[in-house]
């Protein structure tokens, strides 16, 4: 190996030293059958990062792998959430649902959505007994190591989370005054209403099971147990159900469809850095004129 000065350029040195190293290598079987590790694990990539280093992440290196790529990505479709007869939509209250699918530990959601009210359908076509979501995208990370894992690979948990939604108070310069030192608002009392676990044994990769009706069951009850390939499913007592398609994806097509939706492809991954433009200050108006002039800008 070829040795330069540290001070001064490598094409100035008059004299080059050299060292000459001398290097071993053995390759042998191990001596126990361990689980293969992820390469988040070996140093190979970032622990914290929810993406994969490469495609071939979890295979078996004693067994001949059956395909180039592993799965390591859940697509949920979402279609349609049907309740069930004895769940009538409140006519006081109004309510925003979404739904979410968490698997050890990681946890994404769909944009909430309003249950329509029996009078809405007067005006616009709607049910208060389903809710569309209208094919929207989920992608969940599964764990690193999962599929050399022993036992059941993790479930993926759906909930169905409800949030009452209440309209904000206008105030007055008087009593925006008077709120001053007064704690803020409380957040709205948000509840789980519906749960499943479901269970990824014998789906293939980029295999779709389409239109697959999951039976969610009562928060107040153990959740439901659905097995997606084989269409097993546990026993529930008037479950509400969940239309979507399940496929299981690699990292490559999570992230190209991610770049290809306008509305996700600035998403920010763990370890990324970002900066904020700022338009303007938050600052509080400092007399009632002002006040009146941001909430109605112009001259007059």
């Amino acid at each position: 190996l070829p040795l330069v000065h540290p001070t001064l350029e490598k094409e100035v040195v008059p004299l080059k030293a050299s060292i000459t190293l001398e290097v071993q290598a053995r390759v042998q079987e191990s001596p126990s059958a361990k689980p293969c590790i992820s390469p988040e694990l070996q140093g190979r990539g970032a622990v914290a990062s929810l993406w994969t280093s490469h495609r071939a992440a979890w295979w078996d290196p004693a067994e001949e792998p059956k395909q180039s790529r592993v799965p390591n990505m859940v697509e949920l479709v979402l279609y349609d959430l049907k309740f069930p007869a004895d769940d009538k939509a409140d006519r006081s209250r109004l309510y925003r649902y979404l739904i979410e699918a968490k698997c050890h530990g990681v946890t994404v959601a769909t944009r909430p959505l309003h249950r329509a009210k029996e009078l809405w359908s007067r005006v616009v076509d709607c049910q208060p007994s389903e809710m569309k979501f209208k094919g929207f995208h989920l992608f969940v990370p599964l764990p690193p190591g999962c599929w050399s894992a022993p036992g059941r690979l993790p479930p993926v948990v759906l909930r169905v989370v409800r949030e009452p939604l209440n309209e904000v108070t206008t105030w007055t310069w008087k009593e925006l005054l008077a709120s001053n030192g007064k704690p803020g608002r409380l957040a709205e009392d948000v509840q789980v209403v519906y749960h499943a676990e479901m269970f990824l044994e014998g789906l293939a990769l980029d295999q779709a099971k389409e239109a697959a009706s999951i039976p969610l069951s009562r928060a107040s009850t153990a959740p439901a147990s659905v097995t997606v390939a084989a269409g097993e499913v546990s026993p529930v007592n008037a479950p509400a159900q969940l239309v979507l398609d399940v496929v299981l994806r690699d990292r490559d097509y999570a992230r190209l469809h991610a770049a290809q939706d306008a509305a996700k492809a600035g998403v920010l991954c763990v370890g990324d850095k970002a900066m904020f433009r700022v338009e303007e200050p938050l600052i509080y108006p400092a007399n009632e004129v002002e006040f009146r002039r941001r909430l109605f800008p112009g001259e007059f």
